[in-house]
């Protein structure tokens, strides 16, 4: 009986140990990487589109109009408006709002620090990348919309956190302090 145990665990152990001959392969099949990205004038075109696009996702552009709008008594809220839109049309605005929620803005900044932070490399590998023609342009455009939104930021909330810098690692990534409301 000793002995059928040992063939079958030495069986079992080369079993094992041969099954996988290579490594397990951690790249994402469904998106890019950072080091397959960044290469051309058209990978930081898409990060440019990204941006605008990132401004339309989370209600950015809600979130711009209702804070000076809705508090300033320019809009009535409707049957459709939300309890959060009621509270802060009755000056009842607490940092559990969804308004006072400031991650869309953070996240549309930080794609704007993205294309800040690694332009530069697309321009080192594609020479047809030049300065006059686009990377100027779209370092531009990307320091106005981080610009912008800031803006916005500072004028609701007064005391924000300023973050220059571009998260694409989860070592990055920092939780940022809940808003405190100035008005």
């Amino acid at each position: 009986m000793k002995n059928l145990f040992r063939i079958l665990f030495i069986i079992l152990v080369s079993l094992a140990s041969s099954s996988c001959s290579k490594w397990l392969d951690l790249q994402p099949q469904d998106g890019i990487t950072k080091a397959e990205f960044w290469k051309t004038k058209e990978d930081v075109k898409a990060a440019l589109y990204g941006i605008y696009s990132s401004l339309n996702d989370g209600g950015v552009e809600e979130r711009i109009f209702l804070w000076g709008e809705l508090r300033g008594d320019m809009v009535v809220p409707t049957t459709n408006a939300s309890d959060d839109d009621r509270l802060v049309k009755n000056m009842n605005i607490l940092s559990t709002n969804d308004l006072s929620n400031w991650a869309p803005m953070y996240k549309a900044i930080n794609n704007c620090n993205l294309l800040l932070d690694f332009a530069g490399e697309a321009k080192a590998s594609d020479p047809t990348f030049t300065d006059e023609l686009f990377y100027n342009a779209y370092i531009g455009e990307a320091l106005t919309v981080r610009s912008l939104l800031y803006f916005y930021l500072v004028r609701t909330f007064r005391d924000i956190p300023l973050k220059l810098k571009g998260s694409y690692k989860d070592t990055d990534i920092q939780s940022t302090p809940s808003p405190h409301l100035s008005r």
